[in-house]
């Protein structure tokens, strides 16, 4: 007689504390994006909610469509706009999947940029950003996929990621991208 096959339960080894949700903070390349299916997994085996997140950093001058240099004025908005569709379309997309979104678009005050801004400096302002969004009550985690520039550099992982890794006070989950 053969035997009944039993239904498998799938229960989360881990939970976040009630009501936190996982942070992913993108940066508009398809790398970042990577992490969008490993944080929608984790999302749905602990019931949860992603939170994508966006750094928007001051703009000293921009180039539009039109080729036309415009000031910051001008650019912020309209790259606010153009953030805002992208983070939109992005939430939209993982609700469409079956996983809870929301996102944020979060500028870095102009008053926190250097006039003289070193790429360290930009990785550190970024970097810092989600730690101060991941600080809070509401995220449980983060999963943020990794550039790996720095691997030229002697490191794993890139920058922002290094970064964020060495300073939060939450789990991270680093997505490795391989080319």
């Amino acid at each position: 007689m053969p035997k009944k096959k039993k239904k498998a339960v799938v229960k989360p080894i881990a939970k976040l504390p009630p009501g936190t949700r996982i942070l992913v903070p993108l940066d508009g390349s398809p790398v970042a994006e990577k992490a969008l299916s490993s944080a929608e997994q984790m999302a749905l085996a602990l019931q949860t909610q992603v939170l994508l997140m966006q750094v928007a950093l001051p703009l000293r001058a921009a180039i539009v469509a039109s080729h036309e240099v415009v000031s910051p004025d001008e650019a912020e908005p309209l790259r606010d706009e153009r953030l805002n569709e992208y983070m939109g379309q992005l939430a939209v997309d993982a609700i469409e999947r079956g996983c809870e979104a929301e996102y944020e678009v979060c500028p870095v005050p102009a008053s926190q940029a250097l006039l003289e801004e070193t790429r360290a400096r930009l990785l550190d302002l970024v970097a810092q950003q989600i730690l101060d969004r991941a600080a809070k009550s509401d995220v449980g985690m983060i999963v943020m996929a990794t550039h790996g520039h720095s691997a030229r550099r002697g490191t794993e992982y890139g920058g922002v990621a290094a970064r964020v890794l060495a300073g939060s006070s939450k789990p991270v989950l680093l997505v490795r991208v391989l080319p």
